[in-house]
């Protein structure tokens, strides 16, 4: 018996030279067996090699049948079941690279564009087949663990997720960003980076780049096309979502990542991660506490 994993914490992974961690696996099921709501910051990939099942996105519902493919993206709830007996999956888990190394970390992932929160590969997509037999090589090269086996895996997730792009599934970090522009900000996002939970202000932050406070903000609306208010308070989530899955409170969470007042961090994280704080992490117990009850054979 195996236990069913859902998240990189929770199942075999392999880091390499390409930015990506990398999860991979082929489960058979059990009609009936569902993993409830949950969410979680890895990209997900799954291939139905035979029966059927199916994925819900709130009220959304889509069966998959043999051959087709679920591509869902970072932090988008979802549920599945198997709803035919003995049904096989295979699966990819990973988390998006950033390749853009020059920028400072957070600074693209706040430019990025929204994208959608899923997309079903069905017969009348030309790619599905392509991708299906992709996702199936690199399981089979990974259970076989074959002289230099993870340069190949992550060569095909670096396919997959060219194709993802170039359907416009997903967006490219940066649209119509300057980014030797953006590069005079650097000191500033370093700095924000590192001392995000400190009280930063306006005089402090200006004073890096040797502007004045009026003509800082103008500058940073003008590259970013956002104020840093927005970005100090996208780090400072960034942060209080890792934490969230610890045993600290609500308001020790707010406190640590550099917020003073606990209705205005409830407010930012839900308008980042869609749900409350306290709800987010029900979402993560639940799941947890799913994968340590449930298993299915391999």
């Amino acid at each position: 018996m195996t236990q069913f994993k859902d998240t990189l914490d929770e199942i075999d992974v392999f880091s390499n030279v390409n930015n990506f961690t990398i999860a991979v696996g082929r489960y058979t099921v059990d009609k009936g067996l569902c993993m409830p709501f949950h969410l979680h910051s890895e990209l997900e990939i799954l291939y139905v090699n035979k029966g059927q099942m199916l994925y819900s996105f709130g009220e959304e519902k889509h069966i998959l049948n043999e051959g087709e493919i679920m591509f869902v993206n970072s932090k988008t709830e979802h549920s599945l079941e198997a709803i035919s007996e003995k049904c096989t999956h295979s699966y990819l888990h990973f988390k998006e690279p950033i390749f853009q190394k020059e920028s400072p970390e957070y600074i693209l992932r706040f430019l990025k564009m929204p994208d959608n929160g899923f997309y079903h590969f069905t017969g009348k997509d030309a790619e599905t087949k392509i991708i299906a037999d992709y996702i199936n090589s690199s399981v089979d090269d990974y259970e076989a663990k074959e002289t230099h086996y993870d340069y190949y895996v992550n060569g095909i997730v670096s396919f997959i997720l060219s194709i993802i792009y170039k359907k416009g599934i997903m967006t490219s970090y940066v649209k119509g960003i300057n980014l030797q522009l953006l590069n005079k900000l650097n000191p500033v996002l370093e700095y924000i980076n590192e001392h995000y939970a400190e009280d930063l202000t306006l005089s402090d932050l200006s004073e890096i780049l040797h502007l004045n406070e009026q003509y800082f903000c103008k500058l940073f609306k003008k590259i970013t096309g956002s104020n840093v208010t927005d970005y100090i308070n996208c780090v400072r989530i960034h942060h209080a979502e890792k934490l969230i899955k610890t045993n600290m409170s609500i308001t020790e969470i707010a406190g640590k990542v550099g917020f003073s007042s606990i209705s205005y961090f409830n407010k930012i994280f839900k308008k980042h991660l869609i749900k409350s704080p306290s709800k987010y992490r029900k979402i993560y117990i639940r799941n947890r506490h799913w994968i340590k009850k449930y298993t299915i054979r391999h």
